[in-house]
């Protein structure tokens, strides 16, 4: 309507149209004809595409100038990636329809859903859906909806947190024990660092603000590793607290978040907004060793005479020591395999892979093997309350995906597909009950991975020690 207006107003200026004729035109109801379109064909990522081509050329040259266009596009992900958002679309409807008997069905608004598949060493693109229905909406939730990510950006506390170990004034000589770095410093966050996970009130500019855990489900002194696996609002905040809240804002921003996030007690807990391309992107830097890289879709262009025009190159930053972005795999990795992503293990994924589920007003999951990340989200576009945590809504979607990706393109064969832990970083068995480095004999152990010098140096003993919950 604004685009016929606009045209009317410039025939007026022009004197094809009289006053009277744009008067009546500009009041005229409009019409629309019904977009048809074929979800294959990947409507959204072509018009993000396009956006990204339109800083380059002008409207004329990609119309008319006969230009060949390269993109990251994979199209048996994209189509693998259409197909897992209107199958998990149908689960998350009944579910709501299950919740809402009473409600009549022509009453019912239909959730949203995304996802954004790309590779996280170079940042390519290979797939993206950006709502449920383009024919309805061409509306891309991918690139342009800023949503509260809730308990996905978990992971940049606990990466400011981990940091603590190379804080030059935490890391002076011990003269008791020798050791480089205080490994009982309170300074020094390491996964297995204990904060209690418990109501309370924080303050800050002297307001109050007092969050709670999912169901009000408290689990009193945890583990760092803990906290994140099993998602504790509290232990988070206080994770956040014991650094500083504007420490958190400070890494998030810095591995690509918008500067919007301040350092706020809820900054912990994912309460300010960025849209699913942003934490897509700020993840490769977990993925990629520490190095971010920009998510996009385009190669090169080639004119009609076969010449290059353009060649699109992204460089990697490096926002994260590769240390610290180990650790976070490897404590994301216990998310997916014993923790509120212990779905993805359920639904048949396999593959060695990392990530965290996040409830908000919406569902999400965000996770990542050595090939592919993918973010999915679900949700409503008036910002109403899903009602559904992420690991029922977003993350059956991510694993659908990723279950036929993993079809589409074997994964390689061994130990390929683990990640490893590089130079700097020290993999140590640890007793479960103690916390304490492990007795040869002991059975109820478990590995941990620690910032090379802040490992435990105690070993097991039989004294029954009141000690952390580890599960």
């Amino acid at each position: 309507m604004a685009r016929r207006n606009l045209i009317l107003k410039a025939m007026r200026h022009t004197g094809a149209i009289t006053a009277e004729g744009y008067e009546t035109a500009k009041q005229a109801p409009l019409a629309s004809t019904p977009l048809t379109a074929d979800y294959t064909e990947a409507p959204y990522l072509i018009d993000f595409i396009r956006e990204e081509l339109l800083r380059d050329y002008t409207e004329e040259e990609l119309v008319n100038g006969g230009l060949n266009v390269y993109t990251t596009m994979d199209p048996e992900l994209q189509k693998a990636a259409v197909e897992a958002v209107a199958t998990g679309l149908i689960s998350v409807e009944r579910q709501l329809a299950a919740r809402n008997r009473k409600e009549s069905p022509g009453n019912r608004i239909r959730p949203q859903a995304g996802l954004i598949a790309l590779d996280p060493h170079t940042g390519a693109i290979k797939a993206m859906v950006g709502g449920t229905d383009y024919t309805s909406s061409q509306y891309n939730r991918i690139t342009h909806a800023m949503r509260q990510p809730g308990s996905v950006f978990k992971p940049f506390v606990f990466a400011a947190a981990l940091e603590t170990a190379y804080d030059v004034d935490a890391r002076e000589p011990d003269a008791s024990s020798g050791s480089s770095i205080k490994d009982t410093d309170s300074r020094i966050i390491t996964p297995l660092t204990t904060f209690l996970d418990a109501p309370g009130v924080f303050f800050y500019g002297g307001a109050p603000y007092e969050p709670a855990n999912y169901k009000q489900d408290y689990h009193g002194l945890v583990t760092v590793r803990t906290a994140l696996e099993h998602s504790l609002n509290l232990a988070t905040i206080r994770i956040a607290e014991r650094i500083g809240f504007g420490r958190v804002a400070a890494l998030a921003q810095r591995m690509g978040l918008n500067a919007k996030i301040k350092g706020y007690p809820s900054v912990a807990i994912g309460a300010f907004e960025v849209t699913p391309m942003e934490l897509a992107g700020a993840y490769t830097a977990f993925a990629n060793e520490g190095q971010r890289l920009e998510p996009h879709a385009l190669l090169r262009v080639v004119d009609g005479d076969g010449l290059q025009r353009k060649s699109y190159k992204y460089e990697p930053h490096q926002v994260l020591r590769r240390e610290i972005a180990y650790l976070m795999t490897h404590l994301m990795e216990g998310v997916i395999d014993h923790g509120t992503g212990a779905g993805v293990r359920v639904r048949g994924f396999k593959l060695p892979a990392a990530g965290k589920t996040g409830t908000s007003r919406d569902g999400w999951f965000a996770g990542y093997t050595k090939d592919l990340l993918v973010i999915t989200w679900v949700g409503f576009d008036d910002n109403r309350d899903l009602g559904l945590e992420g690991a029922r809504s977003a993350l059956p979607i991510w694993t659908e995906f990723m279950v036929k990706a993993s079809e589409l393109h074997p994964a390689r064969k061994g130990e390929q597909m683990s990640f490893v832990a590089p130079a700097g970083v020290e993999i140590v068995r640890i007793d479960t009950e103690t916390l304490r480095l492990a007795n040869p004999l002991g059975q109820n152990t478990f590995e941990e991975a620690f910032i090379a010098g802040t490992a435990p140096t105690a070993a097991s003993s039989t004294d029954p020690l009141q000690v952390a919950k580890h599960f």
